[in-house]
């Protein structure tokens, strides 16, 4: 047993501690699984909506998105600098964003949920509408 746990340890390629689920983590699946039964469908069909919304609203202002219909919906290429930039001034509206960094340029991206409303989306649009950055920040950085 001793050279079984020592074998293991060498091998393996993980190395963290992984404790059993806590009793609110299995209410908490029990709860989301409860309402995916009961609401799940309805659910999905609004979060298609909405991410629909987002895109035509986007799309209208001359963003570039990524196509997905996936609910992160990712824009860009922005330097990172027009990125982060980008996410302060939507967050100073009320927007929660996340500037996205890769090799070569960055975007940002919002997390469309099923419970946002119309209004929530249009307001997001309205922000990135005011939170353009200029012709020049746009591409890949140098």
């Amino acid at each position: 047993s001793n050279a079984l746990v020592g074998q293991i340890s060498r091998k393996s390629e993980t190395r963290t501690h992984a404790s059993p689920p806590t009793l609110a983590d299995l209410h908490a699946a029990d709860s989301a699984l409860r309402m995916n039964i009961s609401d799940g469908e309805a659910m999905r069909r609004r979060l298609f909506a909405r991410v629909l919304r987002f895109r035509r609203g986007a799309t209208a202002l001359g963003m570039n998105l990524i196509k997905t219909l996936f609910p992160t919906q990712q824009f860009g290429p922005l330097t990172p600098r027009a990125a982060e930039r980008m996410a302060r001034v939507l967050l100073a509206s009320g927007i929660k964003t996340a500037a996205v960094h890769g090799h070569r340029a960055g975007g940002v991206a919002f997390l469309i949920r099923a419970d946002m409303s119309a209004g929530d989306i249009d307001r997001a649009i309205h922000a990135l509408s005011a939170a353009r950055v200029p012709v020049a920040s746009l591409g890949a950085a140098s």
